[in-house]
């Protein structure tokens, strides 16, 4: 019975969680941005930063939802 609910739970998981995040990260995981007009105080760091901070979030927020959903699984 285990067995059935953890392959349906994966199963589900990548193809609502996974392949939605899918192109984005390919396209955020290469991105340089090198338009960025400093600030006073910070420069350019947050502008060259953006791409991965982007990318971090959406790693943070689909693992969050996997936990959810895992915890509506059981």
């Amino acid at each position: 019975v285990w067995v059935c609910v953890f392959t349906a739970k994966m199963a589900e998981s990548y193809f609502l969680l996974v392949l939605s995040v899918r192109d984005p990260i390919r396209d955020l995981s290469t991105m340089t941005m090198s338009r960025c007009h400093g600030e006073i105080w910070w420069g350019d760091v947050l502008c060259r930063q953006q791409a991965h901070v982007v990318l971090g979030m959406m790693y943070a927020i689909d693992l969050v939802l996997f936990f959810l959903d895992t915890y509506l699984w059981y």
